[in-house]
């Protein structure tokens, strides 16, 4: 059984990976078997990912009662 967590970097400016590369700011999975991520788990310097629900339109779309009327006053 992984334990692959979702996380972001609470300093993404500033933390590297177990290779030396910055990870940035976008989210990235990591498996918490791994003692470097489970380390900085432990002393807060990643944290889960907040979760995202892809059935939600990110825009919402005008109705049609309110799309504007021509040649009425």
């Amino acid at each position: 059984m992984s334990k692959i967590v979702r996380v972001v970097a609470k300093h993404p400016e500033t933390l590297r990976d177990a290779s030396g590369r910055l990870v940035g700011a976008q989210p990235f999975d990591v498996d918490l078997r791994d003692a470097f991520w489970r380390r900085l788990w432990g002393w807060k310097d990643i944290v889960a990912a907040p979760v995202t629900n892809a059935a939600t339109p990110a825009v919402k779309t005008a109705s049609p009662a309110a799309a504007p009327t021509e040649g009425k006053a």
